[in-house]
């Protein structure tokens, strides 16, 4: 006789022989901030199936056990009791770490994260959310907060809180004073033997931090009430683009402000990594920015325009320059009014056009009044092109066709010349002739010197060949 659990996980077959998803016949009610990972767990303890032996309910193939990242929630959706009155977009942004990312990303990119959620056979979640990041890498152990255990056991059942598993939370953002401790259950181990298992199932193994000044700690604090906050509201549909505008225009308040709209990227790698301990990069797993500027992951986070972004490095930034992700939410939402700026360009967000339209307005306003300069000479002070003025100038509706020179004036005699012909010449030909003195063969002579050889082929044909190395006879 088979037992109750494997009756229950058994899948049931349609009339035209395809095999749908079983329909679970109780499921303790998920709790706040609870993984889908700890739902199922919760599951199979209550069908005393043994972790090892755990099938597969709301798939068919294609579908592992994953403790934070899961797939196919439509058909897992399906199978649960109507009592629950759960569907699948419930289990999306109320059990998954999704609504951390998703603010964070680009509109394309928010729908393919959606849709390897909810389907099978579309990628990884991780992997689209930029959760596999080399700078930012996941917790390889489950983490548990002893307080949390302590009060979820009393109150009914021990479960996995989401926000325990993610990147850079050493704290608990409901007991700040408590530090998270690892347990024995690896994420390896979870996908490799397919196996869900609750926190009273696994070993706590100790703290995962220790030995943090009390200003680390505060800045740990932060950081995870932060991404608590942000699993807990409702997903937005904010561009990455738009949180860059408003994380550049809070450093420029701050004090990081340089010539032309842009970002003190020098002081502020100073000022970042004096910040950044050594204690807490290696409690975090976040390394401090190199020593070299643009391979640093803080200028590229700032200045390129990236469609996945870490949640936690923004909130790093957010946090060192004393403003709450929030905040810059709500500022990207709202973005400030900018006179002279079409709607248009407003909602692009940090575009480096926006950025130069805004430091160059009151240029082109100031020399547009100047009859004695042509475009192109107005062009060349604000260094853009003569056409980009011309589409400015309309956006800030300045009087078009204005009245001035048509034509650029030129010094008389022709731009200089970057070199002297005859010496450079005459410095490839010592070099040639040095090369035939040492009784180079032809072959030598070309490989080894093919750039030489093709400028002399070029530019000085005759006298290359009178000069070429002699060839050699073959013996008999």
């Amino acid at each position: 006789m088979k037992s109750p659990g494997v009756l229950a996980a058994r899948k049931l077959r349609r009339r035209d022989g395809s095999q749908a998803s079983p329909r679970l016949g109780y499921v303790p009610p998920p709790q706040a901030d609870e993984t889908v990972y700890s739902i199922l767990a919760a599951y199979y303890r209550l069908l005393r199936i043994r972790p090892f032996a755990s099938p597969r309910l709301y798939s068919d193939s294609g579908t592992q056990a994953r403790a934070d990242w899961p797939v196919g929630l439509n058909r897992l959706a399906s199978a649960l009791p109507p009592g629950l009155q759960l569907d699948a977009a419930d289990l999306l942004f109320e059990h998954t770490p999704a609504p951390l990312y998703l603010p964070f990303l680009a509109r394309k990119r928010q729908a393919a994260l959606i849709r390897s959620i909810l389907e099978i056979g579309f990628g990884r979640p991780d992997g689209i959310a930029g959760g596999r990041q080399r700078v930012v890498p996941n917790p390889p152990r489950l983490r548990v907060c002893p307080r949390c255990l302590k009060a979820d056991a009393a109150a009914g059942r021990p479960y996995w809180h989401r926000v325990h598993q993610c990147a850079g939370v050493l704290v608990c953002p409901w007991h700040p004073g408590t530090v998270l401790h690892e347990t024995s259950l690896t994420r390896s181990e979870i996908e490799q033997r397919q196996i869900h298992v609750d926190p009273g199932g696994g070993s706590i193994l100790g703290p995962v931090a220790a030995g943090l000044s009390s200003h680390e700690w505060s800045i740990a604090r932060r950081v995870a009430g932060s991404i608590a906050s942000l699993l807990g509201s409702a997903p937005d549909s904010i561009e990455a683009q738009g949180l860059r505008l408003a994380l550049r225009e809070a450093l420029r308040e701050g004090g990081y402000a340089a010539a032309r709209g842009k970002i003190a990227m020098a002081k502020l790698h100073r000022d970042f990594g004096a910040w950044f301990s050594p204690a807490l990069e290696s409690a975090v797993g976040i390394p401090r920015p190199s020593t070299s500027i643009r391979k640093s992951w803080l200028f590229q986070m700032l200045s390129y325009g990236r469609d996945s972004i870490a949640p936690v490095l923004l909130i790093l930034v957010a946090v060192f320059l004393g403003r709450t992700i929030e905040s810059l939410l709500e500022r990207a939402r709202h973005p400030a009014p900018q006179p002279g700026i079409k709607p248009a360009l407003r909602n692009r967000g940090a575009s480096p056009c926006v950025l130069r339209f805004e430091a160059a307005a009151p240029v082109i306003r100031r020399l547009w009044r100047n009859r004695h300069l042509t475009v192109t000479e107005i062009a060349g002070r604000v260094r853009v092109s003569a056409s980009t003025v011309t589409r400015w100038a309309v956006t800030l509706k300045l009087p078009f066709p204005r009245h001035g020179p048509r034509l650029v004036r030129r010094p008389p005699g022709g731009p200089p010349l970057r070199f002297d012909f005859r010496q450079r010449a005459a410095a490839k030909r010592r070099l040639w002739l040095r090369i035939v003195k040492n009784k180079r063969t032809r072959i030598f002579a070309v490989r080894s010197h093919r750039l030489l050889y093709r400028w002399l082929s070029r530019h000085d044909h005759a006298w290359l060949s009178r000069h070429f190395p002699r060839a050699r006879r073959r013996a008999p």
